[in-house]
């Protein structure tokens, strides 16, 4: 989150919901290890809240899934969130399934995960890059990293008609790759 800019419309309205009296709950998809990180930035930024839901470490699982599960956990907690802000489409239709009024705050359809594994094929990390940069901790320290050079690199060398992107291996040498998306 170092680096990230806040969506100033959203922040004021979870300044504008809380001074009317609502309950102003976070639910991030940053694993716990990075908890003190992500309150610091909405103490930083002046966003209000009441409780935050940040993913458990090494919980791998699409953001939908995590995040369905942490609106489990408020219910049980006592909590009945009505209105959602975010900006991921899947996650924006999770949240609209499960009865919530949505705003969608950006578009959210670009976003590639990549997972950096060992022997085993256990993730090690998993970071997702969208519009607004990557979520590994070299970008919250810069403006970009590998992992959004990547992403655009490929992007960039998609063939829309056939869906094959070119990669680079070790060697900086173009090749085939697929699944990225």
């Amino acid at each position: 989150m170092i680096g990230d800019t806040p969506i100033q419309p959203v922040v004021m309205m979870a300044q504008l919901l809380k001074s009317a009296g609502h309950r102003i709950i976070i639910a991030t998809g940053r694993p716990r290890k990075y908890n003190n990180i992500t309150l610091q930035f909405l103490r930083d930024n002046d966003i209000p809240y009441d409780a935050a839901y940040l993913r458990t470490d090494k919980d791998y699982r699409p953001d939908t899934v995590v995040k369905e599960n942490m609106l489990r956990k408020m219910k049980i907690n006592g909590y009945d969130p009505t209105i959602a802000f975010d900006d991921r489409k899947s996650v924006v239709e999770m949240w609209r399934a499960n009865g919530l009024f949505v705003f969608q705050v950006d578009e959210g359809n670009f976003y590639i995960e990549i997972s950096k594994f060992e022997d085993d094929n256990e993730p090690l990390d998993v970071y997702t890059i969208s519009s607004r940069g990557c979520t590994c901790p070299a970008a919250w320290r810069r403006k970009t990293c590998k992992h959004t050079r990547m992403a655009k690199f490929w992007t960039s060398n998609l063939n829309s008609e056939t869906g094959v992107v070119l990669g680079l291996n070790e060697n900086n040498d173009p090749y085939k790759i697929s699944n990225i998306f």
